[in-house]
């Protein structure tokens, strides 16, 4: 739970549009005290410490501390004028985050709106003295939508932009005007902005690109905060309903009242934030992640920004090419993967327990390997559970380890060298298998031909020269002092076979791909005096999402 405290309504700044009552006086800190207490009870994760001007509030740093020593996230929401290089070590010590009110960068509009012709300079310079103390604390904008600070928002973004380096600012936040509490009616005919004006702003700057993140927050979510008032009562309001609950008295908030409701904050987030999540970042897009998901763009612009703020971190930068994570992002990305893979591993298991005419199968493999290491496992288990459906996908080692991680595949075989990683938990041997040179047995190669300097000038048909087994090949010759002349290099050992075939010249392949053929005696091999290099068949797979299916495939019939 989150609620903003307004502790004072003092303020030294006289801001036209202001809706505090100022006549109010504050508690003491024996009260408020209390008051932190039973805020404490209820399980209260983060508390936004503001006014008037919090500043003002005598015992602010008292506060601060007993907060923090309560293990709650402690923000202040300041028009900062009070703070300078001599009292920042006191005040934000126990901070983890500061939000300065500031609606314009002109000194003219500043005067005007009552926060000082100076106010936007003062804050350019005690910005950079805060992260200098306070490195890891976060800093926010906050801006106030009226009818004067629209017409002048683009000046302020582009200031923002030019005087702030990179992660001084974290997020710039767009407020709109709200008639707060119906105080002051004139005020809010002066300074309110329409629905159309609002929601222009609202898209233009949400998708800026910027080194922070900008969010646009509405009336409903200002009507809808938990604010503790001065005098130490908390207003809850949810769907138009308002309730009271006064926090002075020490007996008026028990730990076992707000344990079941208020908890982990976890079980209160909506899990379907973080699978719109997962989408955007997989597709680094919102209209691609819109039309995946069959959710209007608008809506899950809002999803992850309401996420970004439940969770108090920048997720993603915008710009013109999209969505890309941050380093908090991706840090997020790897938790939210394996909990949305577990649930699909789970789905699966669930489905293939016991019944395996639900089930399905999708090997990777490339083709050459396919052919005469998997194909008669294959149609051997096809036959045995025909139900089964079965998909084999050919790829480049890279694209199938990438697919392996994505779990678009349940496991690859491939030769080696495979690189393992982080996420790839096994790499298991399946067996050896032996390189070979041969041609059209017609021609009777073998007769005149004995060691690799036999083949310097002869039509060779070899893999290509960045394959592993090309350069395995390279190395052996250049060790026997051997060149090769008159080479054809081809991707697939299936078409290095079918060019032996078409009598292109003598091919270096798996002696398991022409097997037929040389029983046949089509083929016939050509052994030389050097031990050509081997090959081994990999099994990859990660444990942990390996469903029924699979794992029987791979103990009863690869293995």
């Amino acid at each position: 739970m989150k609620v903003c405290w307004n502790l004072t309504n003092k303020c030294n700044k006289n801001c036209r549009f202001c809706f505090r009552d100022k006549n109010l006086k504050p508690l003491s800190l024996e009260d408020n005290l209390v008051v932190l207490d039973n805020l404490s009870k209820m399980d209260v994760s983060k508390i936004t410490f503001s006014g008037g001007e919090p500043l003002l509030y005598p015992n602010l740093i008292d506060l601060l501390k007993e907060s923090k020593n309560r293990f709650i996230y402690n923000k202040i929401n300041t028009n900062g004028s009070l703070l300078n290089e001599n009292n920042i070590s006191d005040y934000l010590e126990n901070v983890d985050k500061i939000a300065f009110s500031v609606d314009s960068s002109s000194d003219e509009d500043n005067y005007f709106l009552g926060r000082g012709a100076n106010h936007y300079s003062h804050i350019k310079k005690i910005i950079p003295l805060i992260k200098k103390e306070f490195p890891n604390i976060k800093i926010e904008i906050n801006t106030v939508l009226t009818t004067q600070t629209i017409n002048v928002l683009e000046d302020l973004f582009q200031s923002i932009k030019d005087n702030f380096q990179n992660n001084e600012i974290s997020r710039w936040k767009l407020i709109r005007f709200c008639p707060f509490r119906d105080v002051n009616n004139e005020k809010n005919i002066s300074f309110e902005i329409s629905n159309d004006d609002f929601m222009r702003v609202a898209e233009d700057y949400t998708n800026r690109d910027a080194n922070f993140l900008i969010v646009a927050v509405d009336m409903d979510e200002m009507y809808e905060k938990n604010i503790v008032s001065q005098d130490g009562v908390l207003e809850t309001t949810k769907n138009n309903q308002k309730k009271y609950k006064d926090l002075k008295d020490s007996n008026s908030v028990s730990k076992t009242q707000y344990t079941q409701s208020s908890g982990n904050s976890f079980l209160n987030t909506n899990l379907n934030l973080y699978k719109i999540f997962f989408q955007v970042a997989q597709y680094g897009s919102l209209s691609m992640a819109s039309k995946k998901m069959l959710i209007s763009q608008p809506a899950i612009s809002k999803s992850i920004k309401k996420l970004e703020e439940e969770l108090d971190v920048t997720l993603f930068y915008r710009n013109i090419n999209g969505m890309n994570l941050t380093e908090k992002g991706k840090e997020l990305y790897k938790y939210v993967e394996d909990a949305y893979n577990s649930i699909k591993t789970g789905e699966r298991s669930m489905m293939e327990a016991n019944n395996f005419y639900r089930g399905k199968l999708i090997v990777g493999a490339p083709s050459h390997i396919a052919s005469f290491y998997l194909f008669n496992k294959i149609k051997q288990f096809h036959i045995d559970y025909p139900h089964v459906e079965i998909s084999i996908i050919s790829r480049s080692t890279a694209d199938l380890m990438k697919k392996l991680e994505n779990h678009e595949i349940d496991f690859a075989i491939d030769a080696s060298p495979i690189k393992d990683n982080e996420k790839i938990i096994h790499i298991e041997e399946l067996g050896e298998f032996e390189h070979c040179f041969a041609g059209l047995k017609e021609h009777k190669y073998k007769k005149n031909i004995n060691c690799l300097a036999d083949l310097e000038n002869t039509p060779l048909i070899l893999p290509v020269a960045h394959s592993y087994h090309r350069k395995k090949l390279n190395d052996l010759a250049f060790n026997s002092d051997v060149k090769f002349k008159n080479v054809i290099s081809i991707e697939t050992s299936e078409m290095i076979r079918e060019s032996m075939l078409q009598d292109l010249g003598i091919g270096y392949i798996i002696k398991e791909v022409i097997k037929r053929d040389l029983e046949d005696g089509i083929l016939e091999e050509i052994k030389l005096s050097e031990k050509l290099p081997a090959v081994t068949i990999n099994l990859v797979y990660i444990d942990k999402y390996l469903t029924n299916i699979p794992k029987m495939f791979i103990d009863n019939y690869l293995k």
